[in-house]
């Protein structure tokens, strides 16, 4: 949930895409490798692109993703939580309770560094 949110927020962010245009949804695996899937979408019908236009920006939405979630502007916002500046909103506050920033923060810093974004 953590990483869906802040990756849809900073994909919207890096590639200036309106915030209502692009949603997604995470989907976990059963298994030993403990795999997942994220799936994004446009939401305009008729597709808009920016599937496209996100696996382009990749490494620099990642790096911004981790940003997002790892340093949140508003001081009052805990590790533990999320706030409106990182990473709720309207459509995604019956998840609220589960947006934690700490969880998300240890495999997208060795995401980013894996791939040398620069």
């Amino acid at each position: 949930m953590t990483l869906t949110a802040g990756f849809v927020a900073s994909a919207c962010e890096v590639l200036a895409i309106d915030r209502g245009d692009l949603d997604a949804t995470y989907r976990s695996c059963t298994g030993e490798d403990r795999i997942g899937e994220l799936v994004l979408y446009d939401r305009v019908p008729g597709g808009a692109g920016h599937t496209d236009r996100i696996r382009t920006g990749l490494p620099a939405i990642l790096k911004a993703t981790l940003r997002r979630i790892e340093h949140c502007p508003n001081p009052q916002c805990d590790l533990n939580a999320s706030c409106y500046t990182c990473l709720r909103s309207h459509r995604n506050q019956f998840q609220w309770d589960g947006l934690q920033r700490n969880v998300p923060i240890p495999w997208l810093k060795a995401l980013v560094a894996d791939i040398q974004i620069v």
